[in-house]
């Protein structure tokens, strides 16, 4: 890629509105944002374990996660490192410092944000870029997804089993 901002759009998402791309690319206007996401909504053909996930994962309000001067693992806690490139926008320059590592499985883009926020940049989540994305995953492929991701998430995320084991029975 050869310009200055990079678009993520998954083949399966199809943006909600003709405003989406203006609203995702509009936060990297400031040069202290690295990236950004949009919302995930489920669509019509979406069952309910779907629907649920992608409303507890991609919530109405817009945040912004800001850089922590913090080493403690707090500050890497899959909820503040939290980024989706199914439907993102990132800066290339911050790309090319933070790049996705290659040995993952998946969770690239949780690689890509805990390194953004390192390196001192912000991450917004902007929920009126939202797309509609989403599976009909059965339970036990639901089970093989999530495994894989945490099975990703071990060496990015700074939380432990037990404050990982919370956040799934929480769900």
């Amino acid at each position: 890629a050869h310009g200055d901002w990079l678009i993520y759009l998954s083949q399966d998402a199809v943006p909600a509105h003709n405003r989406w791309l203006a609203n995702l690319t509009r936060h990297l206007l400031d040069p202290q944002v690295a990236a950004a996401f949009g919302r995930q909504l489920p669509p019509p053909s979406a069952g309910p374990i779907e629907t649920y996930f992608l409303e507890q994962t991609y919530p109405p309000q817009g945040f912004r996660y800001a850089p922590t001067a913090s080493t403690a693992d707090e500050s890497h806690s899959i909820r503040r490192i939290f980024f989706s490139n199914v439907n993102a926008v990132i800066r290339h320059s911050v790309w090319a410092q933070c790049p996705f590592p290659e040995d993952l499985i998946m969770s690239e883009d949780q690689a890509f944000a805990r390194a953004a926020l390192a390196a001192g940049y912000s991450l917004v989540y902007d929920p009126e870029a939202g797309v509609y994305h989403g599976h009909r995953y059965t339970l036990g492929q639901l089970f093989r997804r999530n495994f894989d991701s945490g099975y990703s998430l071990r060496g990015i995320a700074g939380d432990g089993w037990g404050a990982v084991a919370r956040m799934g029975l929480h769900y």
